[in-house]
């Protein structure tokens, strides 16, 4: 008894020691982390989604995602508490057979009888619980591949919402166009108009600037639908209120020196090895049989069967790696090509900039010239960002991601 009141003694004397040290530990810490946190959460929480956020806005801001995290989070905690406490109580035990074995030893007898069961049964008891400790860490492994699934699937969703943002800069971008391009043949009706009236124009010319102003409404109109329905898809995943008005950061722009970085054939089998669906094809039963065609079949069958299926969904993966870095090269030719015609661009609508103050441009074809330009600028601008998105698409893929090669 002696024994065991000196080891908690000892135990009870090191917990005032070290929450005595902790306000020392504090101030010698000049870095609070949870003024960190605070700070990341009040920019994950400003109104502005950066395409950087994306990913703990999917997390921890969607219903859904948020819900299968705390759920799968839960489950590890509870286990892992239940298996710390058994252990703890089984070492506990242990010490009071220890204890009991002492006093068997001095005593003589029905006391020493009772003693030595006592230290038994102590015993006993810490074992099962011991036992109990270690299948609850083998149940915390499936918890853990839980967990894993969950972040598969956020993965998932989290490149079709940078995906998503992406065109949504696009489109962004190809609406200023349009825009113009209303602009442009709305003065180009109103002026047939006014032809009309002072009997110089035919009614087959002011038709067709009639028709041309509805044709660029309607593209416009279409823009701005396909822009809204994005864009609350964008609030939806990353759990904002479409109502509230958030704004959305630019894309990164693109980096030309990761694709000369880029081994593809290392990748291939990164991507060999970290594909989701090989995971889960590798340790299935018969290599994706049904359950039916796995209890009717032989045991050498289904691991032949998962062998051939798995070895020709390695090759699938390795073959829509190379297609992605094809893919690559060819935004990147042009994307080339989109830069030229846009320093090229650039020059005619500088001059146009002074020919329209020297009074020898209309204000029709300034017009015509300022939609030229944004329509090269645009170009160059969706080039840039086709081109980043096909890098981001190479990147999931290669980290295991199910990525659709078109």
């Amino acid at each position: 008894m002696k024994t065991t009141f000196l080891k908690r003694t000892a135990a009870a004397s090191l917990s005032v020691v070290l929450a005595a040290s902790v306000p020392f530990t504090v101030l010698a810490d000049q870095t609070d982390p949870n003024v960190a946190y605070e700070q990341e959460q009040q920019l994950l929480s400003d109104g502005h989604l950066d395409y950087g956020e994306i990913e703990e806005r999917v997390k921890n801001y969607y219903g859904p995602m948020k819900s299968a995290y705390d759920m799968a989070k839960g489950m590890v905690e509870d286990q892992a508490d239940i298996a710390v406490n058994e252990r703890i109580m089984a070492s506990d035990l242990l010490s009071q057979a220890d204890v009991a074995e002492d006093m068997a030893e001095e005593q003589t007898g029905m006391d020493q009888a009772i003693s030595a069961a006592t230290a038994k049964a102590l015993r006993q008891s810490a074992r099962q619980m011991r036992n109990a400790a270690s299948m609850m860490g083998q149940s915390l492994k499936k918890t853990s591949s839980t967990e894993r699934q969950v972040d598969r699937q956020a993965n998932s969703l989290i490149m079709n919402v940078q995906s998503m943002m992406n065109q949504y800069e696009q489109l962004v971008s190809q609406r200023a166009m349009a825009a113009k391009g209303v602009e442009l043949a709305r003065t180009a009706r109103a002026l047939q108009d006014t032809m009309q009236s002072q009997g110089m124009a035919v009614d087959s010319d002011v038709l067709s600037a009639a028709a041309s102003l509805s044709s660029a409404q309607s593209q416009l109109a279409s823009l701005d639908a396909g822009m809204e329905q994005i864009y609350k898809l964008l609030c939806s995943f990353t759990g904002y209120d479409p109502a509230s008005g958030v704004t959305f950061g630019a894309i990164p722009s693109v980096d030309l020196a990761a694709i000369d970085a880029i081994d593809v054939n290392a990748d291939k089998e990164k991507a060999v090895n970290n594909n989701y669906n090989l995971i889960s094809l590798r340790s299935s039963t018969g290599g994706g049989m049904t359950d039916f065609q796995a209890r009717t079949t032989k045991t050498t069958t289904q691991t032949e069967n998962r062998l051939r299926n798995v070895e020709y969904s390695e090759n699938a993966v390795r073959s829509d790696i190379q297609a992605l870095y094809d893919q690559i090269l060819e935004k990147r030719v042009a994307y080339d090509a989109a830069k030229t015609a846009y320093e090229s661009g650039k020059m005619v609508w500088d001059a146009a900039q002074i020919q329209k103050q020297n009074g020898s441009l209309s204000q029709i074809q300034y017009l015509q010239q300022e939609l030229a330009w944004l329509t090269t600028e645009s170009g160059y601008h969706c080039a840039g960002l086709e081109l980043q998105q096909a890098i981001q698409n190479y990147r999931w893929a290669v980290a295991g991601a199910a990525v659709s090669v078109s």
